[in-house]
């Protein structure tokens, strides 16, 4: 990425995507002599269904090791590309543009494979979606069940006997999801219940009643949450299933999970660091870990990580690379455990530059078409520094290769390599 001028604040450097050049240039990528071939398919998606339709207006652009262009494709009318990945490719790059706003994705040190459906989402798309208001009856709830709040697809109402409105889609041909539902006891004594409704071939007002959460599957387990951080900003916990996340809840409290209802349940906890806040801007740490909870009743040990000095030294040491026209060096192989790549979000007025490679490496001064580079605005508002991974082992390329296949198998559950999530990440705010 070109550097253009503006103020990181404590590291006082220079960097933004918004620019470079084409030519010259052949330089290996080091793939094998015998050219790999690189399939993807890009769709845009509806944010409000399921709603999906081929994406063509897509610029594709596959650049040599040093960062400049070697070639420039597009998809076909289904959205689809295939093409050789040589000996000369190194970075495979992906440009949309919306309403004036540009979508920019690398894929750095790419090898060449299958990069699986690629999704945009688009509310423009959201006229094709089925959407119906749906009126639910609460009064029964309300005298049945004292000091509890009332959660539908994890919208949280106080139980007053109110009628609730909420609004569900579909895209055509397609059913509505099951609506989770969940009574939250205000008292901590007291015990959680959930259900899963089936709205279909319902009328629009339906009357929530009590024997809908009376089973023993409805019955909610209290999670005993356990880190070795002190600082734990919030948890999360939340099912996974066919329609998607169920029963999600975020906060710091009680966090609950239903195993009679899913089989497939999680718990997240977060560390927020607030490393610096000036007049210039804001630089922040966060940490993320999730674990399965294979047994409800046991104590959900986390052990999340707490880096943040080992981060923003590496970070400095990227950027100190960029200032001063190095290779632009960087190195987080030696921070946390169980990660598999590292990631970096460069935010502007008019794009957005998300960018994927390994843990260590070296950035390249990546080079876009001319008129994409002329088009984009350097005034960066925000940067986003990350590694993540799932302690599965293996390489950059494996975990690209499972993101290909979830998206080649829509509608199936998350597979199993995505359980156990561990992240941490360095955000800088601009103001």
């Amino acid at each position: 990425m070109k550097k253009c001028s503006f103020s990181l604040i404590a590291f006082s450097i220079a960097l933004a995507g918004c620019g470079g050049s084409d030519g010259g240039g052949s330089d290996s990528g080091g793939t094998p002599e015998v050219p790999s071939m690189v399939t993807v398919e890009f769709v845009e998606k509806a944010t409000q269904c399921n709603f999906s339709r081929p994406a063509t207006n897509v610029t594709v652009i596959v650049q040599r090791k040093d960062g400049t262009v070697l070639k420039e494709l597009s998809p076909d009318s289904q959205g689809k590309l295939e093409f050789p990945w040589d000996s000369d490719s190194a970075h495979f790059t992906t440009v949309t543009m919306q309403d004036g706003q540009y979508d920019i994705d690398t894929e750095l040190n790419f090898v060449g494979d299958d990069l699986g459906i690629q999704s945009r989402f688009s509310d423009d798309l959201n006229a094709q979606c089925k959407c119906q208001n749906f009126e639910f009856d609460t009064s029964e709830l309300a005298t049945t069940y004292l000091d509890y709040n009332l959660l539908i697809a994890n919208e949280e109402w106080s139980l007053t006997g109110q009628n609730l409105s909420k609004q569900f889609c579909r895209a055509p041909g397609e059913t509505f999801a099951r609506v989770d539902l969940m009574l939250r006891p205000l008292n901590s004594s007291e015990d959680a219940y959930g259900a899963l409704l089936d709205i279909n071939n319902l009328e629009s007002g339906i009357e929530l009643t009590a024997n809908m959460f009376t089973g023993p599957d409805n019955l909610g387990v209290l999670l005993d949450v356990q880190t070795d951080a002190d600082d734990v900003s919030h948890l999360r916990s939340y099912a996974n299933t066919l329609d998607g996340r169920k029963h999600s809840e975020f906060g710091i409290g009680q966090m609950y999970i239903f195993p009679g209802l899913h089989e497939n349940n999680f718990v997240q906890a977060y560390r927020f660091v607030d490393l610096e806040s000036t007049a210039q801007g804001n630089i922040d740490y966060s940490s993320v870990r999730r674990i399965k909870v294979t047994d409800p009743k046991s104590v959900q040990d986390i052990t999340i990580a707490q880096n943040e000095t080992l981060m923003l030294e590496a970070a400095n040491q990227l950027f100190s690379g960029i200032i001063n026209d190095n290779a632009a060096a960087y190195d987080f192989s030696h921070i946390g455990s169980g990660r598999s790549a590292f990631a970096m979000d460069v935010n502007a007025t008019n794009f957005d530059w998300y960018l994927t490679g390994p843990l260590k490496g070296e950035m390249p001064d990546l080079a876009l078409p001319d008129n994409i580079e002329n088009a984009l605005d350097d005034s960066v508002t925000s940067m986003y520094l990350a590694t993540f991974g799932y302690h599965q082992g293996g390489s950059l390329e494996l975990l690209r290769s499972e993101w290909a296949k979830e998206t080649r198998t829509p509608g199936a559950l998350r597979p199993a390599y995505f359980d156990n999530y561990d992240s941490e990440s360095i955000t800088i705010t601009l103001f």
